[in-house]
């Protein structure tokens, strides 16, 4: 028996989610759905875990993101198509599990002949920067400047600039 613990087939680790039991995160599948949980929700009993997101068939979780303190928080959302939406995070749904509601709209006429992808998410505060990660170059947009990617939840968000739309992920600074 090895010291290693092996997850079961096909089980990926996106993300580890560490903090004050009332932190918020936000959990969110690579088919564009997602939801803000409390960590003292994600607490199990159980050795065998809790299933918390509900992943499409052919989708990914995608790593999870903290929601920072404060009143106007807002979430970026990055595709694999190079599109960026912020929106409040007051209007995804505090659930303790299941699918979610939709973060960012997902083309299904174009997913049929290439998929498309929700690649990364972030929750930002004013007076943070929001770092777009695109190869071994990164993009900083200040909060006033995602004023110009801001959208409803669901929407398909603003084409990034050219050169960055082949965008990796998101991290906050």
């Amino acid at each position: 028996m090895s010291g290693r613990l092996d997850p079961p087939d096909g089980a990926t680790f996106p993300g580890v989610l560490i903090g004050d039991p009332a932190e918020r995160w936000v959990l969110a599948s690579s088919a564009g759905y997602g939801f803000v949980v409390k960590l003292e929700d994600l607490h199990s009993r159980n050795r065998a875990g809790k299933a918390v997101l509900n992943v499409p068939d052919g989708y990914a979780a995608i790593a999870p993101t903290v929601v920072p303190p404060g009143d106007e928080p807002l979430l970026a959302a990055v595709n694999s198509e190079g599109r960026l939406l912020t929106f409040p995070v007051a209007d995804l749904p505090e659930l303790p599990r299941g699918k979610g509601n939709k973060i960012f709209g997902i083309s299904t006429r174009k997913s049929l002949v290439e998929p498309e992808t929700l690649l990364a998410i972030a929750a930002v505060a004013p007076g943070q920067t929001l770092k777009v990660l695109c190869g071994d170059r990164t993009m900083g947009l200040s909060y006033r400047d995602l004023a110009e990617y801001r959208g409803e939840r669901g929407q398909r968000g603003a084409v990034l600039p050219r050169g960055w739309r082949k965008a990796e992920g998101l991290e906050v600074e």
